[in-house]
């Protein structure tokens, strides 16, 4: 029974580009271990960060592929949230949202993620202060019937 493909992105950003670039942390440890053929999705990081992650990687990880998110992206989604926070005035408290106008790094994959795939699983998001669980998101998702018209 065919049941689909699964195609692995990682997420990085600046702080995971470095160590993934690192020889001890990253290039002895974490990229061996690295699902084939992966995606790696670099955000907010410096050209010299993502040149020296991408070198590593065509020395020892040539099956993995290594995307660069622009900052038009972050910009885009800045933007769409905003206007999601101005249309759900009054149905969600503003204390919710928190202070800060910048997409966390993993609400900018999820974002990418969403424009290309039909679905979208997300795990291993976040630390101690978000409230990111696992979350699968369908293209006919109830949550997304719901909110599409705030977004529009």
């Amino acid at each position: 029974i065919y049941v689909g493909r699964k195609t692995t992105f990682r997420l990085l950003n600046k702080k995971w580009v470095a160590v993934y670039a690192d020889k001890e942390q990253g290039r002895e440890a974490l990229l061996p271990v690295e699902e084939k053929n992966a995606t790696l999705i670099l955000t907010r990081a410096s050209n010299w960060q993502v040149e020296r992650l991408a070198g590593v990687i065509r020395r020892q990880r040539p099956d993995l592929q290594v995307l660069v998110l622009t900052g038009q992206v972050l910009t885009r989604l800045r933007q769409i949230l905003t206007r999601f926070r101005a249309a759900a005035q009054g149905v969600v408290p503003p204390e919710a949202y928190g202070k800060g106008t910048s997409p966390s790094s993993a609400m900018l994959g999820l974002f990418v993620l969403m424009q290309f795939c039909k679905t979208v699983s997300v795990y291993g998001v976040g630390g101690p202060y978000t409230t990111w669980e696992l979350h699968t998101r369908n293209q006919s998702s109830e949550v997304e019937t719901e909110t599409s018209p705030l977004l529009a």
